[in-house]
């Protein structure tokens, strides 16, 4: 296998865009992504995987960036419209979404979320210059929201411009040293431009700030093995396994293949 093969691999388990999968920043520093079906003033619910996890209020820091104690939505009118353009997103309809996201912006010029969500949608639609617009108008708006910058960074990858990637990556992590998602992905792109050694340094940092995160040790272990250091990497593949992450058959067959081991 190339290093180029192996990145691809990497890449393809490290960055996936998922509307309205909601990233929830706990006060421990542990990020959890999942759609939440049930919010009340005590607790929200969420769907893990098809796990339904229960976190109360008591220990969520912000969720997709937005403080609890201090939400972004001010306009009434503009809310409500927001809320149904989320609706329409989780239901798969990217068209109603967009129309009720931009409805939202002509009640609120400066409907920081409605932008950050229309972004989303046109993100996955393929529209990456309108999504780019978006999130950065988000950014102007509020220029405190890591996870804007950080799906920004995802959309810039889509038009393989890697080093505004890597820029808004690190701006992200500038604002919320603990986002370890950040340094996951920031990691593939050092890997992908050829800093192997910065790369290791970002794995380390995401899984000092969430050792349960499978992806970051077996992206890790895909480092390690284009450095051809083989037995590290088969500690980052045991690891992966150890918390049922997902392992590449095909990855896995070369690292076996090339480091003359079966485990």
């Amino acid at each position: 296998m190339t290093k180029k093969a192996s990145l691809i691999l990497l890449l393809a388990l490290c960055f996936p865009i998922s509307a309205f999968s909601e990233t929830i920043l706990l006060k421990s520093g542990r990020i959890v992504e999942g759609r939440i079906f049930e919010k009340t003033d005590k607790y929200i619910k969420i769907d893990f995987q098809g796990v339904p996890i229960t976190y109360f209020s008591d220990e969520i820091k912000s969720i997709d960036g937005v403080d609890l104690v201090h939400p972004v939505l001010s306009n009434g009118t503009a809310e409500k419209v927001l809320n149904e353009g989320i609706k329409y997103g989780k239901q798969g309809n990217s068209d109603k979404a967009i129309l009720s996201f931009t409805k939202a912006i002509e009640l609120n010029p400066n409907y920081a979320y409605a932008y950050f969500n229309r972004g989303i949608v046109y993100g996955e639609k393929g529209e990456l210059n309108r999504s780019i617009s978006d999130y950065t108008k988000a950014i102007e708006l509020d220029p405190n929201n890591a996870i804007a910058y950080s799906n920004r960074a995802l959309v810039y990858a889509g038009k393989e411009n890697y080093n505004q990637t890597i820029s808004d990556l690190t701006k992200a992590i500038e604002i919320k040293p603990d986002l370890a998602l950040a340094y996951i992905n920031r990691a593939g792109f050092y890997d992908l431009l050829g800093y192997s050694d910065k790369s290791i340094l970002d794995y380390n940092k995401a899984i000092e700030l969430d050792r349960n995160n499978a992806v970051a040790y077996f992206n890790r272990a895909v480092t390690y093995y284009s450095k051809r250091e083989y037995s590290k990497a088969w500690t980052d593949i045991h690891k992966t396994e150890a918390l049922g992450g997902a392992i590449s058959p095909r990855f896995l067959d070369a690292l076996k293949k090339t480091s003359g081991r079966d485990k």
